[in-house]
């Protein structure tokens, strides 16, 4: 047993491993505390869903990486938790793609916007002159593209949640004008004795 759970863990830290170089870079630069913290993190995930939860990880959520590497350094309670809120957000994209492939294709499209906006800072940082203000400018472009997508999200969501407002209202109505006999159901219920002799 004890084996087996040896060959699990090493699974589980190979399977956080990246692919391919830029992926590989990126490994490099996490520390080892940070790779067993979201080791750590994954055993939480429903088993299912674990290996889906690292192709997200590996493929949409590097930067949250290098985030819970500064996190570590002040609280590292909190970095635990940072870690398992990236692997529930894979373990929702992972059942996203495999139970509704149009809704995940809209959270990875903002996941990838919202990296790029994130790498285009990074460059701008570096950059100087007429390069920073052209990559500024790329940049604003990008974070409009991502509040236009929220905004989008908003309000399908508040069409949603009225949808299902009107739902309960209409419920509520349905249920007032069966007050009477909802009572008297529910009089029946509780003022049955309990008889454990049955046929």
């Amino acid at each position: 047993m004890h084996t087996r759970l040896i060959v699990l863990a090493a699974l589980a830290l190979t399977m956080l491993l990246p692919v391919g170089a830029e992926a590989q870079q990126r490994e490099k630069q996490l520390s080892s505390a940070v790779k067993k913290i979201l080791e750590h993190a994954l055993q939480k995930v429903e088993p299912g869903l674990r290996e889906g939860a690292v192709r997200e990880y590996q493929a949409y959520f590097y930067h949250e990486a290098k985030r819970i590497e500064e996190i570590l350094r002040e609280e590292p309670a909190e970095a635990q938790e940072v870690a398992s809120h990236i692997m529930r957000q894979c373990a929702e994209l992972a059942e996203l793609r495999r139970e509704k492939p149009q809704e995940y294709e809209r959270a990875v499209g903002m996941r990838r916007l919202e990296n790029e906006t994130i790498d285009l800072a990074e460059r701008i940082r570096k950059a100087q002159g007429e390069q920073a203000k052209k990559l500024r400018e790329e940049l604003r472009a990008k974070l409009n593209a991502v509040f236009e997508k929220r905004q989008e999200q908003m309000a399908k969501n508040i069409e949603m949640m009225t949808r299902e407002i009107e739902h309960m209202k209409r419920r509520r109505v349905k249920r007032e004008a069966a007050r009477e006999r909802l009572i008297e159901r529910r009089i029946n219920q509780l003022l049955e004795e309990d008889d454990d002799l049955e046929w």
